[in-house]
């Protein structure tokens, strides 16, 4: 950054924070932030896009970072994916909202209120992914045993 624009940023107060390490990303550096400051609720957005390796980077940040206690989505056009891990979620929204979770790298998914039920079915990545599944109401049950991602619609 130039040495201007830091001047112009330090005079409106805002905390500039040096961090030239280049073995970690711009992202991770801020996830790496709010972890350390006990950020409840950290949403994403703009993340994935042009570059693969780093829109896979994004999404295993969200394993790197996954917390119980904390929030940590990434938003993506009408999606919103999240890490799970050995847990239970329950969604609300609107009925036929496409969902998928996907294994990372393996899992085992119990599901309520999905189009195509899971009841134990081990969810393996490049062997079987729950894709393009579809809620059949508003609210819906998904317990996950393992590591896996959830893409929610959310429009």
């Amino acid at each position: 950054m130039k040495p201007a624009t830091l001047r112009h940023f330090a005079r409106k107060g805002v905390e500039i924070l040096p961090t030239p390490d280049q073995n970690y990303t711009d992202l991770e550096k801020a996830l790496a932030w709010c972890a350390l400051r006990d950020a409840s609720s950290v949403w994403i957005g703009q993340s994935l896009g042009a570059r693969t390796d780093h829109t896979f980077s994004t999404l295993a940040l969200l394993r790197r970072f996954h917390d119980p206690a904390r929030e940590l989505f990434v938003i993506h056009e009408k999606e919103r994916i999240r890490f799970l891990r050995d847990e239970k979620v329950r969604l609300s929204g609107k009925s036929q909202r496409r969902i998928a979770l996907l294994p990372f790298a393996t899992c085992r998914a119990r599901t309520r209120g999905l189009a195509f039920e899971m009841d134990g079915v081990k969810l393996e990545l490049g062997v079987n992914e729950s894709v393009s599944n579809r809620a059949r109401g508003s609210r819906v049950e998904i317990e996950v045993e393992g590591d896996a991602l959830l893409v929610e619609e959310t429009e």
